[in-house]
């Protein structure tokens, strides 16, 4: 949902022919299912430093920008994310690191939550994209 560059050339492609495409990173590196904070101090190195409020604020900004997607839909971040990639026919599979046993549940669930509406895939494609993206053409997606 952070990057979704890739849109417009699938979407061509499927049209050309049948595609499967799998998702590898659908939860944004931990940013859209909060495991980016679970990292200790092993996982970054010793050498390496901890991140700045302004490397973190620049990272979770466009984070911050999503969370209508979760509010009273019945719905977290994480699942909505999973929603999002499985939402266009191209997709084979969501590829998701394994989770800890407590958050199985939630990601296991995510299809049986309300479906994304048209009008969040409509305001999550019209949002902010990364510097040098393409300007899609959204219409007909799906």
């Amino acid at each position: 949902m952070l990057d979704h560059s890739l849109l417009p050339t699938l979407r061509t492609l499927a049209e050309r022919a049948t595609l499967g495409f799998f998702a590898r990173d659908p939860l944004a590196g931990g940013r859209l299912d909060g495991t980016r904070f679970e990292r200790t101090v092993a996982d970054r190195g010793p050498a390496a430093r901890p991140p700045s409020l302004r490397e973190l604020e620049r990272e979770f900004a466009p984070v911050l920008s999503l969370g209508f997607l979760s509010e009273g839909r019945g719905r977290t971040l994480a699942q909505a994310a999973l929603a999002f990639v499985l939402y266009w026919p191209w997709v084979c599979s969501a590829v998701v690191p394994l989770p800890r046993v407590e958050r199985l549940r939630e990601l296991a669930d995510a299809m049986s939550r309300p479906p994304l509406a048209e009008v969040e895939i409509a305001r999550l494609l019209s949002a902010e994209r990364p510097a040098g993206a393409p300007s899609p053409v959204w219409t007909g997606l799906k």
